[in-house]
């Protein structure tokens, strides 16, 4: 589960701000970075439909392994 800060479960109905669609690549990269998954090439260089192909080849489950949970910077 990913956690806000505080501890609290990330969820859309609290205070979450909705993201930017114009910054959906930016914002891929770092949710896989947050999450320890490799960042394809092709996510870096702005291309969403390329980089979520080449992100869904390269997950690795096994990065969780141990996890109960990972907490979002503060």
């Amino acid at each position: 589960m990913v956690v806000e800060p505080d501890g609290t479960k990330l969820a859309k109905s609290r205070r979450s701000v909705p993201l930017d669609a114009d910054a959906a690549a930016r914002n891929l990269v770092q949710v896989l970075g947050w999450l320890g998954q490799p960042v394809p090439a092709e996510l870096r260089e702005g291309d969403i439909a390329a980089g979520l192909v080449a992100a869904a080849a390269q997950w690795d489950s096994a990065r969780f392994s141990g996890l109960t949970e990972i907490r979002l910077p503060g």
